[in-house]
């Protein structure tokens, strides 16, 4: 069991760094700009924390992938809505402080 949640953790980890990069990359038509290049290691620490914290809350590393369900799908799709709300959020909090 902690064996999974491991491999779950860090293929998390991997995917999400090559997702992000791989958006920025596209974003810039493959030329990213300095200033938006220095961002990029906090924004992904703090996707990933925020991701591997509402994906452990919603119990999707103790799944046994052959028995996934429909419930756990959703829970799966809950906990990303919830990151990706809480970062948006702090991205607009960090915007209003520095303005």
């Amino acid at each position: 069991m902690l064996f999974r949640m491991i491999f779950f953790i860090t293929f998390d980890i991997w995917f999400g760094a090559i997702s992000i990069i791989s958006a920025y990359l596209l974003r810039f038509n493959f030329d990213i700009p300095q200033i938006w290049f220095n961002n990029l290691p906090e924004i992904f620490i703090t996707i990933t924390i925020l991701k591997i914290g509402t994906l452990a809350y919603f119990r999707s590393y103790h799944l046994i992938w052959k028995l996934v369900s429909l419930h756990d799908i959703i829970n799966i799709i809950k906990a990303h809505i919830v990151a990706y709300t809480i970062f948006i959020l702090l991205i607009l909090l960090k915007v209003e402080y520095l303005l």
